[in-house]
């Protein structure tokens, strides 16, 4: 009798996580999944014009989410310089400034709260997000995923649209 009251606590306990395991996603959960493109960064100020954000006109990008609760993104502008000395420990203070201020990427565990993606960065191209959670109010339309956000310390709404591929 004393080992079925240890075994059937480990049993309830393999059945409720198995249970878990094949409940469906939520469906926006399950929208995300899989690879994005980017297609635009705008920028807008309070009152102001939207404006291409600081990636000009063709921004370049991926955002991957996958079923475990990861992602990983990539955001660029798309006219980048080349480095004059083709080696990335030798560009020029004007080169290595284009680059970080023409991109950043950062990865780690996303969770869906009704209409809002919540990313938590374990590690970012700008440090100062490292161990951050920040949220995004999103959309998914067809095949397109919008959401936007305002930067900490910014002034304007930044708002990126996505592209997913197939």
């Amino acid at each position: 009798m004393y080992s079925i009251w240890i075994i059937s606590p480990i049993i309830a306990i393999g059945l409720t996580t198995s249970t878990l395991a094949q409940q469906p996603a939520p469906q926006a959960t399950k929208d995300l999944i899989g690879t994005w493109s980017l297609v635009s960064v705008t920028a807008q100020a309070p009152n102001g014009p939207v404006t291409n954000a600081d990636l000009g006109p063709n921004p370049q990008g991926r955002l991957n989410f996958d079923a475990n609760g990861n992602y990983s993104l990539m955001v660029m502008a798309g006219d980048l310089p080349k480095f004059a000395e083709n080696d990335r420990f030798k560009g020029s203070a004007t080169e290595n400034e284009a680059v970080v201020k023409g991109s950043t990427s950062h990865f780690g565990h996303y969770s869906v709260n009704g209409g809002d993606i919540n990313f938590n960065i374990e590690y970012s191209t700008f440090p100062n997000w490292n161990k951050m959670e920040q949220q995004r109010h999103f959309a998914i339309n067809d095949d397109k995923l919008s959401y936007y956000f305002t930067p900490p310390g910014g002034q304007s709404t930044v708002r990126l649209v996505w592209q997913h591929m197939q």
